[in-house]
């Protein structure tokens, strides 16, 4: 049996951690990892993402596709993490897509964010929408995606645009912070009486979108989709469901001033590809995550 050889960036990271932990109990994958981190059980090569050149310590070998899913650590660090955003965020992939090219690499999935399109009362974003970023992180995004489309001329390159990944184990993203509020009967803070709209995704939802792009048969070409749950929710609904999980009543803070924001995607189009997938249901997701978040406290 043919194994696909796949070279995987950002192990450190939470999607990164879930990725590994998915494709390496494949069989038909054959998994290297670069990153700052090692990860057990997987072939690491340690590199650092944030300085030129990088890409020569990596072994002269054929690679059947890319994961890039190593992001900055800075991200929410603006101005100050500007130039770390730049570097993992944008030159990185490109300079790693353009090391694919000499070694063999006819797939190349880069992982964007729904943060390209911006927040705003648009109720959702479908891949052809203008994108109008408003912070840093999701401008450096937006920039690597039309950096990496000329690749796409030599091999395939799929621009996955992540709404709202949450799952077990995950600590410090917005979902799980506010489990944590509910769970300590802290307020969570609802803008216009709502909070952002969005549309989450279970983490292993988000796998089995990787494990399938990875599966089907190579092209050449540029494919940009929305990849995020089927149902819809605001924070205060988000918390609501914590506070059942949790089985306490939550407390919200409503300020005088700002109006719900949308950060919804569209996802009809990464649905009419996998028209088999299943979802995890939003409630059963978010009770995982309470069970996590409460057997550590």
């Amino acid at each position: 049996m043919s194994r696909t050889r796949l070279l995987v960036t950002g192990a450190s990271g939470y999607i990164g951690t879930e990725a590994l932990g998915v494709f390496l109990d494949d069989p038909t994958f054959e998994v290297t990892c670069l990153g700052r981190k090692p990860y057990e059980g997987a072939r690491n090569i340690p590199v650092d993402f944030g300085k030129p050149g990088w890409t020569e310590s990596l072994p002269d070998e054929s690679f059947d596709a890319v994961l890039y899913l190593a992001q900055s650590r800075e991200y929410r660090s603006f101005p100050a993490g500007t130039s770390d955003m730049l570097r993992v965020n944008v030159q990185a992939p490109v300079e790693l897509a353009e090391w694919s090219l000499k070694h063999g690499v006819s797939r190349f999935l880069y992982a964007s964010s729904g943060n390209v399109y911006g927040v705003g009362s648009q109720k959702s974003y479908y891949e052809d929408w203008h994108c109008q970023p408003q912070a840093m992180y999701g401008a450096s995004k937006l920039a690597a995606e039309h950096l990496l489309r000329p690749f796409s001329e030599f091999m395939q390159v799929d621009i996955l645009r992540l709404f709202g990944i949450y799952g077990p184990s995950q600590r410090g993203s917005l979902i799980p912070s506010i489990g944590n509020r509910v769970l300590h009967s802290q307020a969570v803070q609802i803008a216009g009486g709502r909070g952002v709209v969005l549309n989450p995704l279970y983490v292993l939802d988000c796998m089995k979108v990787f494990r399938s792009l990875l599966q089907f048969e190579t092209t050449k070409g540029y494919r940009v989709f929305n990849v995020g749950g089927t149902e819809i929710v605001d924070l205060r609904g988000i918390a609501e469901i914590f506070a059942e999980c949790f089985e306490v009543e939550p407390h919200f803070d409503v300020p005088e001033q700002g109006e719900a924001n949308y950060l919804v995607g569209d996802v009809s189009r990464i649905q009419a590809l996998l028209p088999e997938m299943k979802y995890m249901k939003l409630k059963n997701g978010l009770a995982e995550l309470a069970r996590s978040l409460k057997q550590e406290n």
